[in-house]
């Protein structure tokens, strides 16, 4: 099942990296119809870019926090991944799809 999540989130990576399908299918030796059916059931096209980055950002964050030995290239990448995640949010709250909800103006 992890797997499987993983090799889907890896697939939506490299499409929206700007890899046609029949790139990835053959990159990742998978079936170009699955990938045409991910594709069209997770609307990628559909996904607006602030939630593209930040979900780029979050699956390298997901892999440097992960690893057992970090270096201090490592530290410093988080250190600046994790501030821009912080500037793309921009301390709005975000729906499902990475837009932002518009802020409450204070009353005088």
């Amino acid at each position: 099942m992890i797997q499987d999540t993983f090799t889907r989130l890896r697939a939506k990576q490299l499409y929206w990296q700007g890899y046609p399908p029949a790139e990835i299918s053959r990159l990742m030796g998978i079936s170009q119809n699955t990938i045409y059916s991910w594709k069209k059931r997770d609307e990628w096209d559909e996904t607006p870019p602030v939630a593209r980055v930040t979900q780029s950002i979050d699956a390298r964050l997901v892999q440097l926090t992960g690893k057992p030995d970090k270096t201090g290239g490592d530290f410093k990448e988080i250190d600046l991944l994790t501030r821009q995640l912080k500037k793309l949010s921009d301390g709005q709250p975000t729906d499902a799809n990475g837009t932002k909800k518009p802020r409450k103006r204070k009353l005088k």
